[in-house]
């Protein structure tokens, strides 16, 4: 998925500012660039804290697939931190979090959820 982001230069195409902004846009179906069909913006449904654990919670290999064009430092970070899902109704693993399709943003240490269910449990 990260490799049709990044053009022959190295660049990320479409007018994004990092890797992460492009792999959210393509899952979501909304792109920066004017091509695109205009879709409404999500509503988040939960502001849900984000949490730094000392030790990080078991991982599914789909949510860590999903994370392929990240940096290694990106990747170990996102592993020492978790939420408390309202979906899932239980602590879980920021990468999975981030994966999820209901997930929209995350800003100051607080996630955007839009509180669907998710499509697959691990």
């Amino acid at each position: 998925m990260a490799n049709k982001l990044v053009g022959s230069a190295g660049r990320l195409q479409g007018g994004y500012h990092s890797l992460s902004e492009a792999l959210s846009a393509e899952r979501t179906g909304f792109s920066l660039c004017g091509d695109a069909e205009e879709k409404p913006l999500r509503e988040a449904k939960f502001h849900v804290v984000i949490k730094p654990v000392e030790r990080g919670l078991p991982t599914s290999k789909e949510a860590m697939e999903s994370l392929k064009g990240l940096g290694g430092k990106t990747i170990s970070r996102m592993r020492r931190e978790a939420v408390d899902c309202p979906v899932r109704a239980r602590p879980t693993p920021f990468i999975e979090c981030f994966a999820c399709s209901g997930f929209i943003r995350r800003a100051h240490g607080i996630v955007d959820c839009e509180g669907l269910p998710r499509k697959a449990e691990p």
